[in-house]
């Protein structure tokens, strides 16, 4: 059908760039969503009256079914008024008189009324077959071929079918009215056409001044590119050749080792994995923690081991120093956290609580904290001092396998084996937001300096920038070809250093700004469990 999805059932004037037939209501709408409309073609117009003409042939044979249906009525009634005539004559002509009597008593108009009812039956029937043919003879005149569509006038067709209805009076009467109407109708059409042409131009304009300014901005980046190129692999090619000139930390197998500018001594005494390593640069000091069940302490400026701390029973998965450099707190898969003297090396302070090995320990800035994270899924606020628990933090649905403390101390961050980063009020401990966007284990995280950004270190190869605020990523890094099991910002938030884990093997510095990685460290044997910058 050549009619327009108009639910006025308007009549189709245009034909869109998107293939759909449009009215006067419809036009303005599909020019506004970038659409080009033109005015229909002959041929268009031609199925469009074929479609008109068989509509109303459909019509017609519908009309001549009712014809024939009211014929058959009629005819059934008229023959049923014979039958019971005919039965009337035959009931007279047996009531003929055969004695003088009945002679005398006989009517003869009654024998007539057969002969009446045939000849009142004959006039209708044949009325009804005149009027049955009317409606054949027009439908056999419809158009059949294009030929034919071409010279076919649709009124002439209709005016001699009323005509021979007998509804010719009624038409004239109305014709007027329909004619007044048709011509406002091409008025509107002429109007809406003008508006589309107008329409159009101005589309084609717009889009011509759009080539010209997408065309200027491809030039001008083109020449920005053509200089700026050179200039940029330059300043990346001195960026890759960077030597951090300040101490990494990085703990892999049974070594620690330190690189220092040119140098890059290997602390040896652990007997198992080193884990976990931290340092404190007021005490001059590196502590690490190891599968071997001990918490080592050593000097940064000679490599020399001081004190060895035992007391887990299992291996230790994370150490941390207090700001002060008298304390040091290690967690381990015994499930206890314990406090150390870092002048006596004793055991100040054991912490039971956890119902799984608690995997990473933090320190607040001013002393007064203890966050831990475990494998049972939650969080743990302790109290440095007393040993005291204060709150239990719930929220992950997986082992906590990071923890780090804001350096204003409001806030925790966490980082789970469930893929998120979450962010708890230290003081309420109530859960400010969620980061989703790992698709593996989140094995560290750290926060910094300024508390702007937090970033994580996944098994999914990527090490994720966060905005504090927005909870947005702003960067991902990617570089590693393993998981990412060690996150951790220089003191001076320039720089981040990141460990890399099986098949990768690696420690990687990263411009903190750009999210350039500026130097690849490849001299590891195992996972990179644990990393530190100055």
């Amino acid at each position: 059908m050549m009619q327009p999805n108009c639910p006025s059932g308007c009549r189709a004037i245009s034909k869109c760039s998107c293939g759909e037939l449009l009215c006067g209501h419809m036009v303005l709408g599909h020019i506004k969503q970038g659409h080009s409309a033109s005015v229909l073609t002959e041929a268009e117009e031609v199925n469009k009256v074929l479609s008109i003409i068989s509509c109303k042939r459909q019509e017609i044979t519908q009309l001549r079914e009712l014809i024939l249906s009211e014929v058959e009525k009629v005819t059934y009634e008229q023959l049923t008024k014979l039958k019971k005539l005919s039965d009337v004559a035959v009931e007279s002509c047996s009531a003929m008189p055969t004695t003088l009597g009945q002679v005398t008593q006989f009517r003869p108009s009654d024998f007539l009324i057969l002969s009446e009812v045939e000849k009142v039956t004959y006039e209708q029937l044949t009325k009804l077959k005149k009027l049955s043919d009317v409606v054949v003879e027009s439908c056999s005149a419809m158009p059949t071929t294009l030929g034919q569509v071409t010279q076919f006038r649709p009124s002439d067709f209709f005016n001699q079918l009323i005509s021979q209805l007998g509804f010719k009076n009624q038409l004239q009467e109305v014709q007027p009215q329909t004619e007044q109407i048709t011509e406002s109708y091409k008025q509107k059409e002429r109007v809406f056409q003008e508006r589309i042409t107008a329409l159009t131009n101005e589309l084609e304009e717009a889009k011509k001044k759009n080539e010209q300014l997408q065309k200027q901005l491809n030039d001008s980046s083109q020449v920005k590119t053509k200089y700026q190129k050179p200039q940029k692999e330059k300043e990346l090619a001195q960026r890759k050749n960077l030597k951090v000139e300040l101490p990494t930390l990085v703990s892999v197998g049974a070594d620690i080792r330190v690189r220092q500018g040119s140098q890059n001594r290997v602390l040896k005494g652990h007997t198992n994995y080193v884990w976990s390593v931290a340092l404190s640069q007021k005490a001059g000091i590196l502590v690490s923690a190891s599968g071997d069940s001990t918490v080592r302490v050593w000097s940064l400026s000679t490599g020399e081991q001081i004190l060895v701390l035992e007391g887990h029973s299992k291996g230790v998965w994370s150490v941390a120093v207090s700001s002060s450099s008298n304390a040091v707190v290690s967690g381990s898969t015994d499930r206890t956290i314990r406090v150390w003297n870092l002048v006596s090396g004793e055991t100040n302070l054991v912490l039971k609580g956890h119902a799984g090995g608690v995997r990473s320990v933090a320190i607040s800035n001013r002393g007064q904290y203890i966050v831990s994270g475990s494998a049972d899924t939650t969080l743990r606020v302790w109290n440095l001092t007393t040993g005291e628990a204060i709150r239990v933090l719930r929220g992950h649905s997986g082992w906590v396998l990071s923890v780090a403390i804001s350096k204003t101390n409001q806030f925790i961050v966490s980082g789970s084996h469930d893929c998120t980063v979450r962010v708890w009020s230290l003081t309420s401990g109530d859960l400010i937001r969620v980061f989703k966007a790992h698709s593996g284990a989140v094995n560290s995280v750290a926060i910094s300096s300024d508390e702007e950004f937090i970033v994580s270190g996944s098994d999914d190869k990527t090490i994720r920038v966060w905005s504090f605020t927005s909870g947005e990523t702003t960067q991902v890094l990617r570089g590693h070809t393993g998981g990412v099991l060690s996150v951790n910002l220089s003191s001076d938030g320039k720089y981040l250093v990141s460990g890399g884990g099986s098949k990768d093997n690696s420690v990687r510095v990263w411009d903190f700004s750009t999210g350039e990685q500026v130097q690849e460290i490849q001299e590891y044997t195992g996972s990179v469990w644990s990393v530190n910058l100055i």
